[in-house]
């Protein structure tokens, strides 16, 4: 029984590293976030030292980091730009406004940081009850995958002044928050 669980698990994984890895081959020229002066990206630069401005740069990078599904999808959206179909952001631009939430966390304004990947199984409220007690707590939350679209249909409001930050509709780029979808299918 437990293997015929793990079987499809298996397959849905590899064909997401696949389509990760197919995609990274696939970035060409320089990678930038408009109106910033980061080297990118920056988990990628934690995780390998190398500050990435290109897709040579981005593959490398990748490789040392053992092809990690963070620093793939770091990579990914920093070749689409950092952009995303509202009400979602991608990527928060320009400086001004990542060091003005800086200071929020300085001023204590901003308790910390945290961060909602996917959607919830069930119940179909609960995006909106995390989103609603990450906001009671004065965290700035960032969501990326399903959950922001139960926070919405319960009435949760979105964005930078709320402290709920929609980075995209998947939980990485061009990825499925379903662990039995290929990666893209939704």
């Amino acid at each position: 029984m437990k293997n015929r669980l793990r079987d499809p698990l298996d397959a849905a994984i590899e064909r997401g590293r696949t389509g990760l890895d197919a995609r990274m081959q696939a970035l060409a020229g320089k990678l930038a976030y408009a109106d910033t002066a980061y080297a990118l990206p920056p988990v990628t630069y934690a995780v390998t030292g190398i500050a990435v401005r290109d897709a040579d740069g981005a593959r490398e990078a990748y490789r040392q980091s053992g092809n990690n599904l963070l620093v793939a999808c770091e990579c990914l959206m920093a070749g689409e730009g950092g952009v995303a179909s509202p009400p979602c952001t991608g990527f928060i631009p320009p400086d001004a406004v990542i060091r003005g939430l800086g200071y929020t966390l300085v001023d204590g304004s901003v308790t910390g940081l945290g961060l909602l990947v996917g959607r919830p199984e069930s119940p179909p409220d609960a995006a909106a009850a995390v989103c609603r007690e990450m906001q009671e707590k004065s965290l700035l939350t960032f969501l990326a995958g399903g959950g922001r679209g139960g926070a919405l249909r319960a009435g949760v409001r979105l964005g930078l002044d709320y402290r709920l930050v929609p980075l995209g509709p998947e939980s990485a780029p061009g990825a499925s928050t379903s662990p039995t979808s290929s990666p893209g299918s939704r």
